[in-house]
């Protein structure tokens, strides 16, 4: 017998994206690195149908205490509406660093 229990990760910060129906479109958001080293960070789109990372740019290295700019792809949406989408920072070791909740506006 095998049981499994899975709970909502913990969302460290809100988005609203408004975007516009039927067009494709980039964004970015800045982070810093709060780490008195240099970091790696993997971005990891839980819908990649409405999310992903720009250009491939899974992986972003940050300076000690620096910021850089997350930069993220939105594939044209054909309907109406909003969408939630949650975008996981995690380190090098795969381990989550923080959890972002997008909300996305298409109209």
């Amino acid at each position: 017998l095998l049981t499994a229990v899975s709970s909502q990760p913990t969302i460290t910060k809100t988005y609203d994206v408004e975007l516009a129906l039927g067009r494709a479109t980039t964004k970015r958001i800045p982070y810093r690195n709060p780490w008195n080293r240099p970091k790696a960070f993997q971005l990891v789109s839980s819908d990649e149908r409405v999310l992903r990372p720009r250009d491939g740019a899974a992986r972003v290295v940050i300076p000690p205490s620096g910021v850089e700019y997350l930069r993220l792809y939105f594939p044209a949406v054909h309907r109406r509406g909003m969408l939630q989408c949650m975008l996981y920072v995690n380190s090098e070791h795969d381990q989550s660093e923080e959890v972002f909740l997008l909300r996305l506006l298409v109209g």
